[in-house]
């Protein structure tokens, strides 16, 4: 599976800050693809994700990066060390309001507090509902930005794209993603979700993602 290969999310973040001086920390880091996209247009960035696994495979993709296991929740950091916190698909993942403010902490004053999301109608979102249903936790973390001690600068909406081989690939990717047991159910409602697109070869999704853009004053 390939995404977000037209690196449509640095396009995006960069449309509100200049990265070229910047020191940067990621929450969410994952595998590193989105940290890969933005390490040589940043001064610097360090990644925290709470999966070992995600950081290992993160490390082999970026060597030599500053790269921990950790939650947004409660930082290992000094106030005001960074001049971005970005939080990549993961702000709904913790205690949203209690990772706001710790960002806020450590960040810099008039550095920027990016919270990128997935939005509750879009297309891999909603085939995503099949194994596991995030809607209550990104209304909270939603909400969660609304009412934070940060100033709510814009909110943009923009799409990438995840592209399978095939149906199959898709199938696998899920099943394993959500560590679930194949189901040939899960399988028919996915198919039905799908439509037509579920003979096309490359089967392309729509990732339709929200960008809450915050500043420190």
């Amino acid at each position: 599976m390939q995404e977000d290969t037209e690196q449509i999310t640095r396009q995006r973040i960069e449309s509100v800050i200049d990265l070229s001086d910047k020191q940067v920390l990621e929450i969410g880091c994952g595998n590193g693809r989105v940290t890969a996209m933005l390490v040589d247009r940043v001064q610097s960035i360090v990644g925290v994700d709470p999966d070992q696994a995600r950081i290992a495979e993160a490390g082999e993709r970026l060597p030599g990066i500053d790269l921990r296991v950790g939650s947004g929740q409660s930082l290992d950091f000094p106030e005001q060390s960074f001049d971005l916190v970005l939080f990549t698909l993961s702000l709904h993942h913790q205690d949203s309001r209690q990772a706001l403010e710790e960002g806020k902490r450590v960040l810099r004053r008039n550095g920027w507090l990016l919270a990128l999301e997935p939005a509750l109608d879009g297309e891999v979102q909603l085939l995503s509902k099949f194994f596991h249903d995030e809607s209550p936790a990104l209304i909270y973390a939603r909400q969660a930005v609304k009412n934070c001690s940060l100033e709510l600068e814009d909110t943009d909406v923009f799409y990438t794209r995840w592209i399978f081989r095939d149906r199959e690939e898709l199938y696998a990717y899920h099943f394993e993603y959500y560590q679930k047991d194949f189901d040939p159910e899960t399988v028919r409602r996915m198919d039905e979700f799908l439509g037509c697109k579920a003979e096309a070869k490359p089967l392309v999704l729509k990732d339709k993602l929200v960008m809450y853009s915050l500043k420190k004053h």
